[in-house]
């Protein structure tokens, strides 16, 4: 491994680090923008479990926003039921703690975005 390699290994680490410290939520808020963290990605299906109150999210079930992470962006639909899109299509659902859950139906949410525990997601609605 390079001396530069081994660098960027250290200042990842620390980020990663220095990101765990911070609250749970920190979400930069603009119009139309929310910004918050994957907190955990479900084993079976990689669904994203977010730390972005779904309450933030002022947009109608049906209505579509977009998803951004590590420099992909995806179309979801807010939905109440995974029932509500086909398969294959990008969901956001409410998860049990009021958080932002993104998915796709019978799909891996994770494998789908590159995004993984402690990664940044954008969302503009």
């Amino acid at each position: 491994m390079t001396a530069i390699a081994s660098s960027m290994n250290l200042a990842r680490a620390i980020l990663s680090t220095l990101l765990l410290a911070l609250p749970v939520w920190v979400a930069a808020e603009q119009a139309n923008t929310l910004t918050g963290q994957v907190l955990a990605v479900g084993s079976s299906f990689g669904n994203l479990e977010t730390d972005i109150p779904i309450d933030k999210l002022s947009i109608e079930l049906g209505e579509s926003f977009s998803v951004s992470c590590n420099g992909r962006t995806v179309t979801a639909v807010s939905s109440g039921d995974y029932a509500d899109v086909h398969s294959g299509e990008w969901l956001g659902i409410e998860n049990g703690s009021g958080n932002l859950q993104l998915a796709i139906s019978f799909g891996d949410a994770s494998a789908g975005l590159g995004c993984n525990t402690g990664d940044t997601v954008t969302i503009t609605f």
